[in-house]
């Protein structure tokens, strides 16, 4: 697939009145042009399917940020996204310097900083410590002795392939824990005595519906979507129950590119940790769903460990290699 960018309001606009095609086009001429020097511009982006959504979010940070670096040299914050939602796209942005920050979850975060083209410097916080992410696994209350050893031979429901909290957490966690997952084309699949089968629901209230009607055995949701009536409904409460809680890792996190100066990167976290301070900070913040971020130093690889872990028991390779 080719490489789509997207740099400024103006052509998020034009895109949007465009057939997909003209939009390829606009994008392929707007990366051939001339960048300014690196002093000037700060880059932000990410590997996304959703283009409208994440350049609104990300760029209200990048903004915020250059307006920030202004005294140093920085005249604009550019928004470039990789919307063939390749993580390997977003690598080699990275490596060459086109991008300078990309904001994650745990699982992404951890294969950049693996693949060295990247370093977390802030992470999403709340009462001033880093934010985790944990997921719940869960069948129906009536299998009140199951555990999630039971599941082989069954099948369980995860979100969709690019979910982190509805599929990635909980199949490497599952499979670090020495269980062996298998994709199925339907309910009625037939799944080996020593694999798990999974199929992916759409959305988190399916996720919950399949359980609750016995389609199949398990599901996976996020511990907050857990408890969001939206996804779980009040009438399905009573007759679904807590299989098993995954391990917490870092919900959101914001990396540099490895080889960015070392006294812009400080300043950059220095200000990413004052963003909940101003209003337009906070506008930013309110994006991402989270209060502040914090400064992570030697901490931002520590808090990826358990990550690496997983990551290793699943074999997961980036996304477009």
């Amino acid at each position: 697939m080719k490489k789509t960018l997207v740099r400024s309001r103006r052509d998020l606009i034009k895109a949007c009145a465009v057939s997909a095609p003209a939009l390829l086009a606009m994008c392929q001429k707007l990366g051939a042009s001339n960048s300014p020097s690196r002093q000037r511009l700060l880059r932000m982006g990410r590997a996304t399917d959703d283009v409208a959504k994440d350049y609104q979010r990300i760029e209200a940070t990048i903004t915020y940020l250059a307006s920030q670096l202004a005294d140093i040299g920085i005249e604009r914050g550019e928004v470039l996204l990789a919307s063939d939602n390749r993580t390997a796209t977003v690598m080699q942005y990275l490596r060459d310097g086109r991008l300078d920050l990309t904001i994650e979850g745990a699982f992404t975060s951890a294969q950049y900083v693996d693949a060295g083209v990247a370093t977390p410097i802030a992470g999403a916080a709340s009462d001033g410590r880093l934010s985790e992410s944990s997921t719940v696994l869960f069948c129906r209350a009536e299998n009140g002795r199951a555990t999630v050893n039971d599941l082989k031979g069954k099948i369980i429901a995860f979100e969709d392939p690019e979910s982190s909290s509805a599929y990635e957490h909980p199949r490497c966690w599952l499979n670090h824990r020495g269980l062996e997952l298998v994709r199925v084309d339907s309910f009625s699949s037939k799944v080996p005595s020593h694999q798990i089968g999974y199929l992916f629901a759409g959305s988190e209230i399916n996720i919950s519906s399949w359980v609750f009607f016995g389609k199949v055995s398990a599901g996976a949701l996020s511990v907050s979507n857990w408890k969001n009536v939206q996804c779980v409904p009040l009438a399905y409460r009573s007759r679904l129950r807590v299989l098993a809680k995954t391990t917490g890792v870092p919900r959101l996190l914001v990396l540099a590119r490895a080889k960015m100066d070392p006294g812009l990167r400080t300043r950059i976290q220095r200000h990413l940790a004052e963003m909940h301070l101003s209003p337009a900070g906070q506008a930013a913040l309110k994006a991402y769903n989270t209060s502040q971020f914090i400064a992570l130093q030697d901490q931002g690889r520590a808090a990826l460990a358990g990550t690496h872990q997983l990551l290793e028991a699943c074999q997961v390779q980036p996304k477009g290699l």
